[in-house]
């Protein structure tokens, strides 16, 4: 007796059509490009759950920033100065803090103001100063590097 594969196959079919609610045409009625389809949505979902994690992490340190810059400090100070002062928090729950309860964040600035100054770094952080004499240690000039901003003499050393 000849066996065939109607149940499976249409159990898999329904599966599939079952993904494809919403979409219009042969995107929804014909199998291949249902498939395709599948395939394609699947895709950008994946890519997207990621992109949607960047996304909230540059709006949160946005609203942050704007409510520092309101204290007197620059993001990145703030950030410094929360990881000096032992203050663990992450960039939503900042977020809300600033939003929410504006009196708290003054309370962290403060206890970051207290922290750069007792490290000596308040209004220096991350900055480079250029050396006195206008040179880079590497030789080079504003980009830096080996042999930038130098050149050959006629006998083909360095100046």
């Amino acid at each position: 007796m000849r066996t065939t594969n109607a149940v499976p196959r249409k159990r898999r079919k329904n599966r599939l059509f079952q993904k494809t609610k919403g979409y219009v045409g042969a995107r929804r009625h014909l199998i291949r490009t249902a498939k395709e389809n599948i395939v394609r949505a699947e895709a950008f979902a994946f890519r997207d759950r990621r992109a949607r994690k960047r996304e909230f992490r540059k709006l949160w340190i946005i609203r942050s920033n704007a409510a520092v810059r309101v204290r007197g400090l620059s993001y990145s100070e703030f950030i410094y100065g929360l990881k000096k002062a032992n203050i663990g928090l992450d960039h939503k729950s900042l977020s809300e803090t600033a939003i929410h309860d504006p009196a708290g964040l003054d309370t962290f600035a403060k206890a970051v103001r207290r922290a750069l100054a007792a490290g000596g770094a308040l209004g220096g952080v991350g900055r480079v100063a250029r050396p006195a004499e206008g040179k880079w240690p590497c030789g080079g000039g504003v980009r830096g590097g080996v042999g930038a901003g130098r050149r050959l003499d006629a006998s083909g050393a360095w100046m």
